[in-house]
């Protein structure tokens, strides 16, 4: 076909059915091929005024040439696919505020364009061509900020080839990026990469920007009471104010571009509105809207103290509900008070930043409008959010038995005349989800991971949902896209001894923590298998992590905060010892050997391990002296009233013993019991060679 003459009156129909078939049959199809796509892009930016029309202007071009100047010349019947990043141009900075780049192609025959994995162009294996020009240059709809960086992929179609006829047979495509003026515009951060995109930044009603109402109550900034109940009033999001900076974790980003209007939003000639569009509307979504001090409109009142500080003075915009709108008021546009810390609207100045907070749960498309004299000038195509409590947004888990003291505490079997041996029953443990009225909504742009978070001693119910939902939100602001889960396990706490707070709980408490590893492992394991599986834990929650590796828990990584867990376990380097002995883990008696700390936790080798520690943490402080004088428990205070008994019993490491005897539980006046549970042995009687990991 390549030999035949490329004049010709007539250009017949695209091959279908029949043809199709053939030239497959006699292999003149081309296979997709991978390709770097800077060679199909032409910058027209630095070309004349380098608008629109000199990427129209160099597709004239193209159209009359024999092709060989196009991006990509075909000369035969193929597919081809390129793809690869492409970082826009820089502009100048007196342009970058109100200029972008759109994007235009030329085509003579079908291509799909697709730009950071959205479809933007689709019309492969379809017929376009020439003469006329208006069938193969296609203004697209997207827009890019300058020094974005995008990743195109252009699957191209050239099925067929003759031409007859007084006019060239161009196959190829060529992509022109142009400058062009900001319109208006409204976006949040969509795929939370810490940037907004106009063009990247898509909302849509099937994938909504999710984010949480400020329902919680952040009074300080080290710690927020648990409450599960609280005064209208008290809710954050009612006060029109931010309190502290740690308030601002339940703030998020929102940007405009209001386009040439400077001098009428200055002079009040021209008002900017934000309303919910009511016919798409779900619920009923509110926000209260705030100026955001940062001239790049980033991230750094989350993570910068002073940005955050300077933040607690400022004064709202307004609320925008489902059935009330806000007119962003002038004053702000001329930076006056109250709003004289924002820039005044000007030439250069068009991208407009501020945060908003959650005040009602719904779903809705937001909209920018500039209005005069009650009449809408200009309108900003639909951002859509979504309004959620935050648990709906992570799934919760608890162990079962939940509360602690339904599991039988050792203490309370003591031996029997001429039978030491006598067995702790073992506790049935379980696990059950714990969604309380907020089941998990799963987010549509979820990627493939799970983190699970693991707490640790002294934790309230509340309070430890209240530390899940900070870390949530941590890691949601952070950028985290994937699924997180909360498993919580039976702690004794100021709920259960009110009286001393759960201090003097730590050792039987370890124990629960021991006897919970079985349930976490099943919880984990029964997540979906496609997911990347990560687990962290604090502190004595790594106790319940360790223990869960014994009953086959598999992750691909485990982050160890502050572990209250013997480095021995997983780690036999004799560098590490530093308290005195005896200890079980070198007695010759391989029974008693069993029950000691060395090496306890067999972990799969392809976990990696991260151990974030404080090397002065007062709480593990407090560990190394637990271990040194509560290991073995000797003391430990029995009051029975209904027999009259009084007195102390506890726990004994005698390496004299006769093998199989060395570890025991004493009690006054009862025979003694011999040790044979490695949970038992380690939360009450064995002593750690080393300090935490």
């Amino acid at each position: 076909m390549n030999s035949m003459n490329k004049a010709s009156t007539f250009r017949p129909p695209r091959l279908a059915g029949l043809h199709l078939i053939s030239l497959l049959s006699i292999g003149m199809l081309t296979p997709l091929g991978a390709s770097q796509i800077d060679t199909l892009v032409e910058n027209v930016s630095d070309m004349g005024d380098g608008g629109l029309e000199e990427a129209r202007k160099s597709a004239r071009a193209h159209a009359a040439s024999d092709g060989g100047q196009l991006g990509y010349h075909s000369t035969r019947v193929e597919e081809r696919r390129f793809s690869g990043n492409f970082t826009l141009p820089e502009l100048p900075a007196g342009q970058k505020e109100d200029q972008v780049y759109g994007m235009a192609m030329f085509s003579d025959d079908g291509c799909d364009l697709i730009i950071d994995g959205e479809v933007v162009h689709s019309r492969f294996r379809m017929g376009q061509g020439l003469p006329k020009l208006k069938q193969s240059f296609h203004e697209l709809d997207v827009e890019f900020a300058p020094g974005q960086e995008i990743y195109v992929e252009l699957q191209y179609s050239n099925t067929y080839y003759i031409t007859q006829g007084g006019f060239a047979d161009i196959d190829g495509a060529t992509i022109y990026i142009y400058k062009k003026k900001a319109e208006l515009r409204l976006a949040v951060d969509a795929d939370r990469d810490g940037d907004i995109h106009f063009s990247r930044d898509r909302t849509s009603t099937a994938r909504p920007y999710r984010f949480w109402i400020n329902n919680d109550h952040d009074r300080s900034e080290d710690q927020e009471k648990p409450k599960g109940w609280r005064w209208w009033w008290d809710l954050d999001h009612v006060d029109e104010k931010i309190r502290t900076q740690r308030d601002l974790e339940d703030f998020t980003r929102l940007q405009m571009v209001v386009g040439d209007y400077h001098e009428e939003l200055k002079k009040g000639k021209v008002q900017a509105v934000l309303r919910f569009d009511r016919e798409n509307l779900k619920g009923n979504p509110a926000i209260r809207v705030w100026p955001h001090l940062d001239a790049g409109g980033s991230r750094a009142y989350l993570v910068d103290e002073n940005a955050a500080e300077a933040h607690t003075d400022l004064k709202p915009l307004g609320v925008v509900t489902a059935g009330g709108e806000l007119v962003i008021p002038r004053k702000y546009w001329q930076g006056k008070r109250p709003f004289r810390d924002i820039s005044p609207i000007g030439k250069g100045k068009s991208r407009r930043h501020f945060l908003y907070e959650g005040m009602s749960k719904g779903q809705g498309a937001l909209v920018l409008e500039l209005r005069k004299d009650g009449k809408v000038l200009s309108s900003s195509k639909p951002c859509w959010l979504r309004l959620m409590d935050v648990r709906e947004m992570y799934q919760r888990a608890k162990v079962t038995p939940d509360d602690p003291k339904e599991i039988l505490e050792p203490t309370s079997k003591h031996g029997e005349e001429g039978n030491p041996l006598v067995k702790v029953p073992e506790p049935d443990m379980g696990w059950t989800w714990d969604p309380w009225g907020k089941d998990f909504v799963r987010d549509p742009a979820e990627t493939k991971n799970y983190l699970i978070f693991v707490h640790g001693w002294r934790m309230t119910y509340p309070g430890s949902q209240k530390y899940a939902e900070n870390m949530f939100k941590r890691c949601w602001q952070a950028g985290y896209r994937g699924r997180f889960l909360f498993i919580r396990w039976p702690t004794y706490s100021e709920e259960t001894n009110e009286f001393t707070n759960g201090y003097l709980t730590y050792n039987v408490t370890d124990y629960r923590a021991w006897k919970s590893g079985k349930s976490v492992a099943a919880i984990v394991n029964s997540l979906p298998s496609s997911y990347t599986k990560n687990i962290c834990a604090h502190s004595m929650g790594n106790i319940v992590v360790g223990s869960a590796f014994h009953y086959g828990l598999k992750v691909n990584n485990y982050a160890l905060f502050n572990a209250a867990v013997p480095a021995m376990c997983y780690d036999d380097d004799k560098k590490l010892h530093e308290v005195k002995g005896p200890f079980p883990d070198d007695d010759q008696d391989p029974i008693t050997k069993s029950l000691g700390y060395d090496l306890k936790f067999n972990v799969p080798g392809n976990t990696v391990f991260t151990n974030f520690y404080l090397p002065n943490d007062k709480a593990l402080a407090n560990w190394v002296y637990n271990n040194r004088l509560f290991k073995p428990n000797k003391y430990l205070l029995e009051i029975n009233p209904v027999g009259f008994k009084f007195g102390v019993q506890g726990y004994y490491y005698t390496p004299d013993e006769a093998p199989g005897a060395k570890l025991q539980f004493k009690g006054l006046g009862d025979p003694d019991r011999y040790l044979r549970s490695f949970h038992e042995a380690a939360a009450y009687a064995v002593r750690s060679k080393t300090k935490a990991v």
